[in-house]
This record gives structure tokens, C-alpha cells and sequence, in this order.
């Protein structure tokens, strides 16, 4: 299975088609255990920024947060939803509707 997506250059705020990321036979699996993850809700707030193609600083100042903080939010998150990078949590988390 590959799943397409991407960011936009321009602006970094916006995820698009641009390069493919290949999950394989595991992303069906990844995409049920990341809908059993009870995030909290702070790391929901994040994970939907991070869909939206935000970055650490600007999550940060959005939730009046150090970046530091953000970052160590982020590594939670993915280790929760077993996501190799942020781009796979966004899409785990649209695709097992854990985000708006």
C-alpha cells in the first residue's frame, strides 16, 4: 500500500502530495492501535496542529508552550501511535479519525 503526502515548501502549513511514504502490510494495523491510543488532550491538540503541517514553534506559541515541551509532546505522540515520523502520526491520526 503507498500512501501519498506531502508538504507544501512555501509555507510549511499545509500537508499536500509531494513525496510517497510506503507503510506496507502494518499500516491497517497501525491505523487500529492508533485509534486504541488514549492521547491526552493536550497531545490531541498537538496532533492536530501537527496535521495541519505546523511546526514545534508555532504549536508553541498557539498553545502559549515552550518548544521544548512541544517537542517532547511530539515523541510521546508517535510513540503512541507507533508512527516513524510526523508525517505518519498525521496520517494515522486523519485516517483513524482521531483529529477533525
Amino acid at each position: 500500500m503507498y500512501l501519498l503526502y506531502a508538504k507544501d515548501i512555501s509555507n510549511m502549513k499545509r500537508l499536500d502530495i509531494l513525496y510517497i511514504y510506503e507503510v506496507g502490510n502494518q499500516g491497517v494495523d497501525r491505523m487500529t492501535e492508533a485509534k486504541q491510543q488514549n492521547l491526552t488532550k493536550i497531545e490531541g491538540q498537538i496532533l492536530e496542529l501537527i496535521t495541519h503541517g505546523h511546526v514545534n514553534s508555532e504549536i508553541a506559541k498557539r498553545m502559549f508552550i515552550s518548544s521544548h515541551t512541544v517537542k517532547a509532546h511530539v515523541s510521546i505522540i508517535l510513540k503512541k501511535l507507533k508512527a516513524t515520523n510526523r508525517t505518519h502520526a498525521a496520517y494515522l491520526a486523519v485516517k483513524s479519525k482521531l483529529v477533525n
